[in-house]
């Protein structure tokens, strides 16, 4: 009662406007303030300190406090739960006290420990997904400012209490997720302040309870997306770390939900909210274009947002909608791009996406591992338990095998819930969509230029990604894609004196390269037609004659 406020290094003597009345005691001996009355009290306390004294650091963190303990109580954190559990089984196992009948000997401290672990559990648990009345909901609306305040000892102290309210009383994270995302996206304002609202924002949606909100629900997920992919106006250096941070969580954290999945909560719009709305998601392929309507229409965007978007087009490719024709023209963009990061999320991107629209054929002219007259190959038990073609067992097409041999007979799994969506039409407009790019001139020369010198960003080794969206090239293209690439592998090794004149990152990148493709086509021949595969042949045959005749290190 006798703490004095301190306000930027004066005392605070308040004023005849900043005085704040009590509400009278409840009737009755013994009677103090009821619940509903403290909150009442805290609300209007916040807001008049909101109104007259916003820089009061001090209070403000004690005001954090109140509300902390008058919403949540005996709120038990998941962390603090966690902990206790790994002591209780780090001490259990580290103790080798046996009595004499061989039971364990634990001391009376485990079974403290336990009870412990077992109380906080339970008070977890009652205490979670409590109605919110309308006094819970607006204090809730107090603690997020104080959650994103600009000062950063006021979030602090706020941010956890925000946690708990969401995490406890249902509808809290229906109105504060939302303001949340909305924050991360306005524009205008390039204060100090709101850049310190930005950071504990982003704090606040990389935890693991708001990243488990936004995964489960396209609405959210489609807004929260566009929203962090529009911040690059917020280019001050500690805020754009930590937005990456946000991005890099949300991409970790991700994964496919099916595209029927509906929606579990009704979002609150926030007041002033600028583009899409929380509700109305009917498109997957829509949200796509979406976004690389977002990379098209900004010229000098940072190359760390084009990397977002680009990621987010990459980790949102599914098997059961068609990818829209203009995000395979962004991944050919970036595969060319000035920003080495780009390039490989491209490679990899294009390589994955070639081998989810292709069917899942074996090949045209298996091999055979046995003696195909011998009387057991033809029998039915051996066909069914060796998944063959034609008449012997083929040569199995994976690196690794059963104890006894090939892979035994595997039911096929139920893909009923999550089929291929891929037409033979779609597949035709994407290959003539790559087909264009590779046989443009001056794409060719940045791509081989990229990939073949080890100073453009590309490892000093053989790439296995980049061998898969080879294959996945002269799988899905045959042979005219081949002629693209041919000339290129012609000159490698042409001239024995090559790695005396080239300089070693050269020579280094063009090995890696032409080992990679001749990777990709071997693996990938086996998918084309007689002839095609005798081109293929004659080709690979050719370069590793004269790799082998001119041998050097690098090689």
């Amino acid at each position: 009662g006798k703490e004095e406020y301190k306000v930027a290094g004066q005392d605070a003597r308040p004023e005849a406007t900043d005085t704040f009345e009590l509400p009278p005691a409840s009737e009755g001996a013994g009677k103090g303030f009821s619940r509903v009355v403290v909150g009442e009290t805290l609300g209007s306390l916040v807001s008049r300190v909101f109104e007259r004294r916003p820089e009061d650091v001090k209070l403000l963190k004690a005001i954090c406090k109140g509300l902390d303990v008058c919403l949540n109580g005996v709120d038990v954190l998941q962390k603090h739960v966690t902990r206790l559990q790994l002591r209780y089984s780090v001490m259990k196992a580290s103790n080798k006290d046996f009595s004499p009948d061989g039971s364990r000997r634990l001391p009376r401290y485990l079974a403290v420990v336990k009870l412990l672990h077992h109380h906080k559990t339970r008070v977890q648990q009652r205490h979670r997904k409590l109605t919110g009345s309308p006094l819970i909901l607006s204090l809730c609306e107090k603690v997020h400012k104080l959650a994103t305040y600009p000062y950063k000892s006021v979030r602090i102290k706020g941010q956890p209490a925000l946690l708990s309210c969401c995490r406890r009383y249902e509808g809290a994270a229906e109105i504060v997720l939302p303001r949340l995302v909305v924050l991360l996206e306005v524009q205008g304002d390039t204060s100090n302040e709101h850049e310190q609202k930005v950071t504990g924002a982003a704090v606040l949606l990389q935890t693991r309870f708001f990243q488990g909100q936004l995964i489960k629900d396209w609405n959210v997920l489609r807004r929260f997306v566009m929203a962090l992919c529009r911040s690059d106006h917020n280019d001050k250096l500690a805020v754009h770390s930590v937005l990456v941070d946000l991005f890099n969580t949300f991409q970790s954290t991700l994964y496919t939900i099916p595209l029927e999945m509906p929606p579990n909560k009704v979002w609150v719009e926030p007041e002033g909210a600028i583009g899409e709305g929380f509700a109305g998601y009917t498109d997957h392929p829509e949200l796509l274009r979406m976004l690389v309507r977002m990379l098209k229409l900004k010229a000098n965007l940072h190359w760390r947002y084009s990397l977002m978007i680009v990621h987010s087009l990459v980790v949102m490719l599914r098997e059961d909608s068609p990818v829209p024709i203009e995000v395979w023209g962004v991944i050919m963009e970036g595969m060319v791009s000035d920003v080495s990061h780009l390039r490989k999320v491209c490679f990899r991107a294009l390589g994955n996406a070639l081998e989810m629209i292709q069917t899942r054929e074996s090949s045209s002219h298996p091999l055979h591992l046995i003696n195909n007259t011998h009387a057991s190959a033809s029998s039915q038990d051996h066909e069914s338990s060796r998944r063959r073609m034609g008449a012997g067992p083929p040569l199995p097409d994976k690196n690794y095998h059963d104890w006894n041999g090939c892979s035994s007979f595997k039911p096929a799994k139920d893909r009923s819930a999550r089929k291929k969506n891929f037409p033979e039409a779609f597949q035709a407009e994407v290959r003539a969509c790559i087909m264009a790019s590779l046989e443009d001139e001056a794409f060719m020369a940045k791509l081989l230029s990229y990939l073949s010198v080890t100073q453009s960003g590309r490892a000093k080794e053989f790439v296995g990604s980049n061998a898969q969206m080879f294959k996945g090239i002269f799988k899905a293209l045959g042979p005219p894609a081949l002629k693209v690439f041919e000339p290129f592998l012609r000159s490698v090794n042409e001239d024995p004196q090559a790695h005396t004149r080239l300089s070693s990152d050269v020579f280094m990148g063009q090995q890696c390269l032409a080992s990679e493709l001749v990777g990709g086509l071997v693996r990938c021949m086996k998918h084309w037609g007689d002839e095609a595969c005798g081109l293929g042949q004659e080709l690979v045959k050719t370069v590793l004659g004269r790799v082998l005749s001119t041998p050097e290190t690098e090689s």
